[in-house]
């Protein structure tokens, strides 16, 4: 009995302390609610700026990249800059366009100077702007490295001595505040300003764009004659009427030096030697034929007809075989002309 005594009245006691608590704030619940819907809001509103945000990133982004390979060159990368303004993007389009400018302007020095002073004009302008806008260190160090680079082509040495000189005390451990610190080794030799005051007072020639490898098309000479040999012509290096040549060495045949045209046939033993005809033997077993082997009717005429057909069909193919050599040696001759 005393436990669940002692229970009622803390119960009791609670609830008597979150009556008085409601009581105090009770005068203040409309402004509490309107807290809340305002801290709401806020959150809600946070979230919606922070999606937009990362949807405008983007598509700074993706307009970076596309003007990087725009035909527009440094005027995309400046519209890019222009229409995302205040972001991370709009920053390196800036940077994008006036590296463009400057190297487009360094290259016109060696042919049109006016077209290079508007160049080198646009990308210290684009510099400028880039290191009054931006914050981060990266690329206020690349802009004023391009900005000293474009005084330098400009011929102001001065202006580009003190710029080289400020990336170098800034950012001393950096890769570009080194090489800043060998650009002021360099220009403080009195050579290197001998060598600009010279080479202000040159006036390069502008190039012809119509002057080519292509531009005298018309002026080609005539096709080469690569008709084929007529006859007689084969080995007749004059183009006259002589049609003969000089014998070829076939291992022993000889080829005569010429030939009448109008002959059908001509003499083998010229082209191969003497014929063997008639001048092998036929050595014939005269012993008495064994009674298991079939037996040899051929009468000694006929072996004789035998051997000489052999010896004719030998001359035959040599003589086949020296036509096929003469062949090859035109055909290349015929390739070599």
């Amino acid at each position: 009995m005393k436990t669940e005594h002692r229970h009622e009245l803390q119960t009791n006691e609670l609830a008597d302390k979150l009556g008085g608590v409601i009581q105090q704030v009770k005068p203040y619940a409309n402004l509490i609610v309107g807290v809340a819907v305002i801290l709401a809001g806020i959150v809600i509103v946070t979230q919606l700026w922070a999606a937009r945000n990362n949807e405008k990133q983007e598509r700074a982004w993706s307009s970076y990249f596309m003007a990087q390979e725009s035909p527009g060159g440094a005027e995309s990368l400046k519209e890019v800059a222009s229409s995302f303004a205040g972001t991370a993007a709009s920053e390196w389009a800036l940077q994008a366009a006036a590296d463009r400018h400057l190297r487009e302007g360094y290259s016109q020095l060696f042919e049109d100077r006016g077209a290079a002073a508007e160049e080198l004009k646009a990308a210290k302008e684009t510099y400028e702007q880039l290191l009054n806008t931006t914050s981060r260190p990266t690329l206020k160090m690349r802009a004023q490295y391009g900005l000293a680079q474009t005084e330098e082509s400009l011929g102001s040495l001065d202006n580009a001595l003190n710029q080289y000189k400020a990336i170098a005390d800034a950012w001393p451990d950096s890769v570009v505040g080194k090489a800043a610190q060998e650009q002021v080794t360099r220009l403080s030799d009195p050579r290197a300003k001998d060598f600009y005051s010279w080479f202000a007072t040159q006036k390069p020639v502008k190039r012809d764009p119509n002057v080519g490898l292509f531009n005298n098309l018309n002026n080609l000479p005539a096709d080469p004659d690569i008709s084929a040999p007529g006859p007689g012509e084969l080995f007749n290096s004059t183009g006259g009427d002589d049609t003969s040549a000089a014998p070829l060495d076939l291992g022993g045949a000889e080829i005569p030096a010429s030939t009448d045209e109008g002959a059908d046939s001509f003499d083998l033993d010229q082209l191969i030697g003497p014929s063997t005809k008639n001048e092998s033997s036929l050595d014939v077993d005269s012993t008495a034929p064994d009674a298991n082997s079939p037996i040899d009717t051929a009468t000694d005429g006929e072996a004789g007809a035998g051997a000489e057909a052999g010896s004719d069909t030998r001359a035959e193919s040599a003589a086949e075989q020296a036509v096929d050599a003469v062949e090859d040696v035109a055909e290349e001759a015929a390739d070599n002309q």
